[in-house]
């Protein structure tokens, strides 16, 4: 279990921990699903410290997506959803980031963006079956298989980017 939702997934195994259009998740799916992500990560190479950037709407895989890079000792970024492939691609050479996580809706701007920066090792959509070199997020925590959290948690956590408004946006 990841320790950071390992209390819940135990006492309030089946009381929702988050909700979206689609429905709600418990506690005890979250930490799974929590678990496989870090598992799938670490096995595809991404290093404690590496960054992630997420590009994804108020669903709940962005949920388990900061709550992986926390436990894995990942950065996660959140990208502005107002972003164009241009402030993307600054995004991803001032990170370096070596993962990038993108909804239906921003695939096709990550995709741009990548045309003219740097392209992650790592690229996971939050859409059905593989497109454009990303991995299925769920076809990949299906097939993860989970690690000792202990031996896992590095903990990490978010970074946010300034607007701009002097300039380009800085990591903060």
């Amino acid at each position: 279990m990841a320790l950071l939702t390992a209390p819940f997934a135990t006492s309030r195994a089946d009381e929702t921990a988050v909700v979206d259009d689609r429905g709600a998740e418990p506690w005890s799916e979250l930490d799974g699903r929590v678990d496989r992500l870090v598992a799938a990560l670490t096995a595809r190479g991404l290093e404690p410290g590496a960054t992630v950037l997420l590009m994804a709407g108020n669903q709940r895989e962005s949920i388990e997506v900061i709550l992986a890079c926390m436990h894995g000792g990942w950065l996660v970024v959140l990208v502005n959803a107002h972003w164009v492939a241009d402030e993307v691609t600054y995004m991803l050479e001032d990170t370096e980031a070596a993962a990038v996580v993108a909804g239906e809706a921003r695939i096709d701007v990550a995709l741009a963006a990548m045309e003219a920066g740097p392209r992650p090792r790592i690229l996971l959509g939050l859409v059905d079956g593989p497109r454009d070199g990303f991995e299925s997020y769920d076809e990949v925590l299906a097939s993860a298989s989970v690690v000792d959290p202990v031996a896992a948690t590095r903990f990490g956590g978010p970074m946010f980017y300034t607007s701009g408004t002097t300039g380009r946006p800085k990591g903060v």
